[in-house]
């Protein structure tokens, strides 16, 4: 477990170089609706953003189920110079520890990101948000005498709550890239105890 979460912030601090690296060589470079500090901001602007990367479970989740992949799309608005707030959906994936079962997380957020005071073109934001999150764990074929091979799931839908931070930097002319580092928990239900786990994403967001 300790190490999922370990390799989930090296990677992290990896894309992070790497993206960073990326702009710096193509800072010079005009942007008509980038990010900055000075001027309207995100106030008015409307963006279609795309993320994906690691997905890893903490606590009981994560004795039970290995780190997976994730995935997702939302919609955001500047309600400020600094402040975004979107809606969106995600996929999260994830292999059973030992056992051929899985289980999936399916969100449905809402979320405000604030977007800190910066110099340079690379903006640091914290953000968070809530929503219904979509829970459905496989067990993975077991075999039942007098029946044989059978599959069994169960799913449920209980609200959570995301909080993280990250950073963002303009990409040409009508785009942002960002990466982010998130902790998601889901609140216990009907069929679910409390749920866990943390997602480190890149992203890139079209200005509409």
């Amino acid at each position: 477990m300790r190490r999922s979460i370990f390799m989930l912030l090296a990677a992290g601090l990896l894309a992070a170089m790497m993206v960073s690296d990326a702009f710096a060589t193509s800072a010079e470079r005009p942007a008509r609706r980038a990010l900055r500090s000075e001027g309207h901001g995100v106030q008015g602007q409307t963006l279609l953003r795309l993320h994906g990367g690691l997905s890893s479970p903490t606590g009981d989740f994560g004795d039970a189920f290995d780190g997976g992949l994730g995935f997702g799309a939302n919609i955001a608005h500047g309600i400020s110079r600094s402040v975004l707030f979107s809606a969106g959906v995600a996929y999260h994936g994830f292999d059973g520890d030992g056992f051929a079962g899985d289980a999936t997380v399916i969100p449905f957020t809402f979320n405000l990101d604030t977007f800190l005071p910066s110099s340079g073109r690379i903006h640091p934001w914290v953000g968070g948000g809530m929503g219904l999150y979509n829970v459905e764990i496989d067990s993975g074929p077991i075999f039942v005498p007098f029946f044989g091979v059978i599959s069994g799931s169960v799913s449920e839908t209980n609200f959570g709550i995301n909080f993280g931070a990250g950073f963002g930097t303009r990409a040409g002319e009508r785009g942002v890239w960002g990466a982010g580092l998130k902790y998601h928990h889901i609140f216990e239900g009907d069929t679910f105890a409390d749920l866990d786990f943390v997602t480190l994403q890149v992203g890139y967001g079209f200005y509409l």
